[in-house]
């Protein structure tokens, strides 16, 4: 009789659909199916993916992920570049200073981007120094050579400070470029144990003012902002600087950029 009343009792699931798949799913196999449908839905081949193949830049059969941000499922658009829609690999990381510029699409993943960022903050700080540096050594070096009674670089330049295109690197002394090589080696140092040990690019540790800049402008992300806008300004800067005084000197009347540029370093009054 129980045999009997075994057999023909109702189970949840065979005799309805009543059976809750999800409280059962104990492996999470039906999480997985739904993520992998909506990435399948979500992913084409984004416009830097065609660039990239029409420049010859692309593996065969490549394409990229695009995120659907607007509110009529089409991709959002690249503030940068309004005419591109926006790399979908740049909502993988927040990062400051973000515009959507990819035009290439040469960040294919986000480690891929990660290490151009990395490599962005390096050549943006360095811009900065150097287009301080610039203008400051053609102003001040002749007269501190003069006070030390050393021969003045610039001068020997016509006012133009050593540079590849300017000449006069091989006149710099061997102690300069052994300290700015160290300097560069620790920097490089520091920059590859951060990035071992999780940090984001570009955090060195240094927090030096970091606070006072954070209550100026608001908040530790309005600082990174600030240092990746002023880093890109910095670089076109430079890369103004080098032209301004190679055209001068091509032209055969060299002058310096304090000179060509004279109401940007030169007080009016």
């Amino acid at each position: 009789a129980n045999e009997e009343a075994m057999m023909n009792a109702a189970r949840q699931g065979q005799d309805s659909f009543d059976i809750d798949v999800k409280d059962n799913d104990v492996f999470g196999y039906v999480d997985e199916e739904i993520v992998r449908r909506q990435q399948e839905l979500k992913s084409q081949t984004s416009v830097a993916g065609v660039t990239k193949g029409a420049l010859g830049l692309a593996d065969v059969g490549q394409s990229v992920s695009v995120s659907y941000a607007t509110s009529d499922l089409r991709p959002a658009m690249s503030k940068a570049l309004p005419f591109l829609e926006r790399p979908a690999v740049l909502d993988e990381v927040a990062l400051a200073g973000d515009a959507g510029f990819d035009p290439l699409g040469l960040a294919t993943d986000a480690e891929a981007l990660l290490r151009m960022r990395d490599a962005e903050l390096k050549h943006g700080r360095l811009a900065m120094l150097a287009v301080v540096g610039w203008p400051l050594s053609e102003l001040v070096q002749p007269s501190l050579a003069s006070d030390f009674h050393a021969p003045s670089l610039v001068f020997k330049q016509a006012g133009e400070v050593p540079s590849v295109l300017n000449g006069g690197l091989g006149d710099v002394p061997v102690v300069f470029w052994a300290f700015a090589l160290a300097v560069a080696g620790a920097a490089e140092l520091a920059g590859q144990q951060a990035a071992n040990s999780g940090k984001m690019p570009g955090d060195l540790g240094l927090t030096a003012g970091r606070g006072l800049f954070a209550g100026v402008l608001g908040s530790d992300a309005a600082v990174a902002e600030a240092e990746i806008v002023n880093g890109r300004v910095a670089q076109l800067a430079i890369v103004a600087f080098v032209v301004q005084e190679f055209l001068a000197k091509a032209s055969g009347l060299p002058e310096p950029v304090v000179s060509q540029s004279y109401g940007l370093f030169h007080p009016f009054f």
